[in-house]
């Protein structure tokens, strides 16, 4: 998939992706480099309430 990248170099995730990984509005991504590829992984931030 194509997408351009925007001023202050925002990117629009493919609603395809979104629906596919749940995504929702206010999740946490982590992005990371591997050479000349960009990672984007969904990140699960688990409240300290609810941490053992």
């Amino acid at each position: 998939m194509l997408v351009n990248l925007k001023t202050k170099s925002q990117v629009t995730i493919p609603k395809q992706i979104v629906r596919k990984l749940n995504l929702k509005p206010g999740d946490k991504l982590e992005f990371s480099l591997d050479d000349d590829k960009i990672i984007i992984k969904p990140v699960a931030i688990i409240d300290r309430s609810q941490a053992w």
